[in-house]
């Protein structure tokens, strides 16, 4: 599908009547919190269900989120949520055809995944997806700040074969910045791009409604734009705005604190590692 196709369905929910509509949709209370479009928790869809798609057909693949964000800012949820609302069930497991897995929460993995699990990421030793796309059963994508990628050495993941995007497309329509170059997409951008490598989808509309809560959500930000984004990267560095300075205080004023307990022994190296890895290392230990 061209990136025009896609350019055109995300730019329709910026019009004026499409933004004045959605701004007229109520705040929800779900899971203890108001809350907007879908919960983060438990999945529901909290679009006024006049204004839902028809439906959305299924992936060409089983998805498995490892989840290494804030839940409120992982696009890769909206896959979870279309699938859970969305999506006729053909089967009694159409739900577990996406499932999310919190490391920050400590959810445990599939400890043996079985052939046909690819995991999305690009690397030296990863794959086209077109390549092995009659192979793919299983898609495992990481949803979490490109800075924080740390989550692919987990060793449940790092025997799984990669893949990357065969034709990534140049432009991101995510509003969130970074640095980390071209072609680098959102999850729920990259989970979209994939299944259309592995299944071409029959038609424009086939598969655009997997995109449907990336295009609201993005439309709630302002739609930012391409030199919004390069604004954001050049008021980076520079000194900061006074938001960034009071961050960039309290974040020096951490690290001494944290430089001390160390030194006087409150606190061990050990306790800075990540909730999941610590967890994984009691477990290896327990069976060991």
């Amino acid at each position: 599908m061209s990136e025009r196709v896609v350019a055109n369905y995300l730019d329709s929910f910026l019009t004026t009547e499409a933004v004045q509509k959605q701004k007229a949709w109520p705040r929800v209370q779900c899971c203890g919190t108001s809350r907007s479009l879908y919960c983060c928790e438990c999945y529901s869809l909290l679009v006024p269900e006049s204004e839902w798609p028809k439906s959305a057909n299924r992936l060409p693949f089983n998805l498995h989120i490892i989840l290494h964000d804030r839940r409120n800012a992982a696009t890769g949820l909206h896959a979870k949520v279309l699938n859970e609302n969305l999506v006729v069930a053909e089967d009694s497991n159409i739900h577990n055809a996406v499932q999310v897995f919190d490391l920050e929460r400590l959810d445990p993995l599939p400890t043996n995944y079985s052939k046909g699990t690819y995991l999305l990421f690009p690397s030296d030793d990863s794959v086209p997806l077109e390549s092995v796309r009659h192979q793919v059963k299983t898609l495992v994508v990481l949803d979490c700040k490109w800075t924080r990628s740390s989550s692919r050495q987990d060793p449940r993941l790092v025997r799984l074969p990669r893949v990357h995007l065969t034709h990534p497309p140049a432009k991101s329509y995510y509003w969130r910045w970074h640095s980390a170059g071209p072609n680098c997409l959102s999850t729920m951008e990259a989970i979209y791009e994939a299944a259309n490598e592995v299944q071409p989808p029959t038609s424009d509309a086939d598969r655009l409604t997997w995109l449907w809560l990336f295009g609201l959500q993005r439309a709630a930000t302002g739609g930012i734009s391409q030199e919004q984004k390069l604004r954001q990267q050049a008021l980076r560095k520079q000194n900061g705005t006074e938001k960034q300075l009071r961050d960039k205080k309290r974040g020096k004023a951490s690290s001494e604190q944290h430089k001390k307990d160390l030194e006087s022994g409150k606190e061990t190296k050990q306790a800075r590692k990540p909730q999941w890895m610590l967890a994984l290392e009691k477990t290896s230990a327990d069976e060991s």
